[in-house]
């Protein structure tokens, strides 16, 4: 996405973009076409490179921000400089939830992978809405639910699964998130280094390389120059959940 071509678009253009941004979002379903149309009207539309930082571990979020189109990495770093990366936000993704409605400073970074499109909503037109629609309050308490689900399946798995199931939980996930259809399987189009998966899964490149080759060898995905294939659908997520 060139950053100029935002401000060339005409004001209909900008609020289909935003829109068709913000229904790739699971939640926008139990939202009012008034509330949707209000956040593409009323929110601030931000641009950011590839490689910016948008929040800052130790920051107070001041605005709730959804992604209309690219891809957020969230990472936090150890004290002893070890970065690890926690997940991946794209089109139609709410985040920095929990610390704008608490207040509280966040404990992990976001930067961008791609050149991305944000909308940030302040909090009063957040409040606005929660009391004018029903649907978005219930869109937003779905969406901490899940958070909070993932959190723990997150905590718990770790523990539980195999290196090799752990692996393809990831890549489930990914999917889920961010797959695209295609005649030869489901594309990941996230280019993802090995270091930065094994970093999600939790161990180390060799580890993970050891692994993805034998997900290959088993037909479940295709690897090629950090691109990922899921090629049986089913198989992968049964593997992902098997004595879960």
């Amino acid at each position: 996405m060139n950053q100029l071509d935002i401000n060339s678009l005409s004001s209909a253009d900008r609020h289909n973009l935003v829109e068709s941004g913000l229904r790739h979002g699971s939640w926008s379903r139990s939202c009012s076409d008034e509330t949707l149309a209000s956040m593409c009207h009323d929110a601030e539309l931000r641009t950011l490179r590839q490689g910016e930082v948008l929040m800052h571990r130790g920051e107070t979020p001041g605005r709730l921000v959804i992604v209309v189109k690219g891809t957020i990495e969230i990472s936090t770093t150890t004290q002893d400089a070890k970065r690890h990366v926690l997940g991946f936000l794209g089109d139609g993704q709410i985040f920095d939830l929990v610390p704008f409605f608490d207040g509280r400073s966040v404990n992990y970074e976001t930067i961008t992978l791609t050149d991305t499109l944000v909308l940030q909503l302040t909090r009063d037109q957040v409040l606005r809405l929660l009391a004018s629609d029903p649907g978005f309050n219930l869109a937003v308490i779905k969406e901490l639910c899940s958070r909070a689900r993932r959190s723990y399946i997150t905590l718990t798995y770790t523990s539980l699964l195999t290196l090799k199931q752990r692996c393809a939980r990831v890549i489930v996930n990914l999917m889920r998130d961010f797959g695209e259809h295609k005649d030869d399987g489901i594309h990941v189009p996230l280019r993802l280094s090995q270091e930065t998966l094994a970093s999600v899964v939790g161990c180390s490149r060799p580890a993970l390389n050891r692994e993805l080759k034998s997900l290959s060898t088993d037909g479940f995905i295709s690897v090629t120059y950090s691109h990922v294939v899921v090629t049986d659908k089913e198989a992968l997520t049964s593997l992902a959940s098997e004595d879960w």
